[in-house]
């Protein structure tokens, strides 16, 4: 990778100090490779057996491999916003270059169906902030974590109603039911198990049994 260029604006002044060479050079090339939708050049600056967990996984992963790296931001970020714009806000790296954390910022307009959780395009700006966690073996990553607020997404996708909208009272109103449901669910599960839970009666409060499990 070319050496860091102390004037570069793509990256926080913590990566353009001096000492922070080896990091700033991988992140130099992330974001290149970010804003130029170049989702095998990302999977260029991982390892080849790298391990991608990712929030907008939605619990499927995480990734294995360059390949399902490359697949990924594909899938997720540059087809369905083809003027996606990357920015580092911030990165702490470890004193020996093995690990960083960074906070970086997505925006661009949704213009394309994430088929894989289902989201239709809005053809509307989309913006939000992710933290990811890196860890580095001979200057590729080979874990990274990535945190993302998918309800901030899925609020600005339309995937869920405002706040204070009806919208949002008809889903708290599912909720209530589905809990209603998932309580009844236990109760059913507990008594095919053989539990005795404790029972009073409303008349003149006797105990009817006790609350410890049979079997």
């Amino acid at each position: 990778m070319p050496a860091t260029d102390p004037g570069d604006r793509s990256l926080p002044s913590s990566l353009t100090a001096p000492g922070t060479e080896g990091l700033g050079d991988f992140f130099r090339s992330y974001v290149q490779a970010m804003n130029a939708k170049d989702a095998a050049g990302i999977a260029a600056l991982c390892a080849e057996d790298v391990v991608w967990d990712d929030s907008a996984l939605m619990g499927s992963g995480p990734l294995r491999g360059r390949v399902a790296v490359r697949d990924f931001f594909d899938e997720f970020l540059f087809r369905p916003f083809p003027d996606l714009r990357f920015e580092v806000l911030e990165v702490v790296g470890s004193v020996n270059g093995t690990s960083a954390a960074e906070r970086a910022r997505f925006s661009g307009t949704f213009l394309g169906p994430v088929a894989a959780i289902g989201f239709a395009p809005t053809r509307q700006p989309i913006e939000f902030d992710v933290a990811a966690f890196f860890q580095f073996r001979e200057g590729k990553a080979a874990h990274v974590r990535v945190i993302v607020d998918m309800l901030d997404i899925a609020r600005q996708t339309g995937a869920v109603p405002p706040p204070g909208t009806i919208g949002d009272r008809v889903v708290t109103v599912l909720q209530h039911l589905n809990a209603f449901r998932l309580r009844r669910r236990r109760v059913v599960h507990g008594a095919t198990k053989g539990w005795r839970c404790l029972s009073t009666d409303p008349h003149d409060g006797r105990t009817s049994a006790a609350s410890t499990p049979v079997g």
